[in-house]
């Protein structure tokens, strides 16, 4: 072969990578997720043990917000853009640590 015909065969392979790894990252090949499907719009409060708020992060666009049943233990995803998800981010920006000092970080606290 050629010098011409292995250097157009060598970028037409390195194109169809590029243009392959391209498409699988433009499907949201790389978010990882915590809520995968349709997220709840609400749930009965007292059903609720547990609420965590994960921000959005570098592996996932979105805000997420995980509730923990109390009966089953069981974990499942509320919709941050639902109305009791917005209430729920609202009231957790509102909560701060009120006394800081009482928090245990690191040796020179805990002996103290």
């Amino acid at each position: 072969m050629n010098r011409t015909t292995l250097s157009f065969l060598g970028i037409t392979v390195f194109g169809l990578v590029i243009v392959t790894h391209c498409a699988g990252l433009r499907n949201g090949g790389t978010e990882r997720c915590i809520c995968k499907g349709n997220p709840l719009k609400s749930m009965r409060p007292k059903r609720m043990q547990n609420i965590e708020v994960f921000p959005a992060s570098a592996s996932c666009a979105k805000i997420e917000i995980i509730v923990t049943r109390r009966k089953t233990g069981r974990k499942v995803c509320l919709d941050p853009k639902g109305e009791q998800g917005e209430r729920i981010l609202r009231n957790k920006r509102k909560l701060k640590p009120a006394n800081k000092s009482k928090l245990k970080r690191g040796k020179r606290q805990r002996r103290q």
